[in-house]
């Protein structure tokens, strides 16, 4: 899924005010008040775009690609809505679910209740939020690419290698290029 376009902007919000004003200590770390903070974070997301032509076009939905608030807002709401419906108690399916993690727009799930029945959990999760979409990468021959990494299932443990895609080149940034000390890192 493309997560930041598809994040509801104003429940997400609604997320971060909910957070902000259970954390107690907020007014030890800051002066500005939930209302302030999240004004604020209205304005970061505040996203235009000008046309060659001169068209002015204005994002009105979804966290904008490559702003630095749109990976930890996204996470504020994906927080949410896995306690409503994957950890909730009201999630039927919440007892096959043996290992859930996320990172931003990847899940591994370990589970044990059949095919048919993930098929339903992942039509649910689909359908609580329709601009969010949920895909499944299913294991082939006990082997399941996620992220980098490549997790092998054995009957007594998991082995993990570097995964590569098939049209991988092996060809990485120079480290003379002109990208920043941090990108060059993290290739590395």
């Amino acid at each position: 899924m493309a997560l930041y376009p598809s994040i509801p902007v104003e429940k997400a919000l609604s997320c971060a005010r909910e957070r902000l004003m259970k954390d107690e200590t907020l007014s030890e770390r800051t002066d500005w008040n939930v209302d302030d903070i999240i004004k604020l974070l209205q304005i970061c997301l505040e996203t235009h775009f000008k046309t060659i032509d001169g068209r002015i076009y204005t994002q009105v939905d979804g966290t904008p690609i490559g702003k630095s608030i749109s990976g930890p807002l996204a996470d504020i709401y994906m927080i949410w809505f896995e306690e409503q419906y994957v950890f909730s108690d009201n999630n039927m399916f919440k007892p096959h679910i043996k290992f859930w993690k996320r990172c931003r727009d990847d899940v591994y799930i370990i589970w044990n209740g059949g095919s048919d029945t993930l098929d339903c959990f992942f039509w649910q999760l689909n359908y609580k939020e329709p601009k969010i979409e949920f895909t499944i990468e299913r294991e082939k021959n006990g082997i399941l690419a996620f992220l980098d990494i490549s997790i092998q299932r054995r009957p007594d443990k998991l082995i993990t290698k570097v995964y590569r895609k098939e049209t991988h080149t092996q060809r990485y940034i120079h480290l003379c290029s002109n990208h920043s000390k941090n990108c060059k890192l993290g290739v590395f």
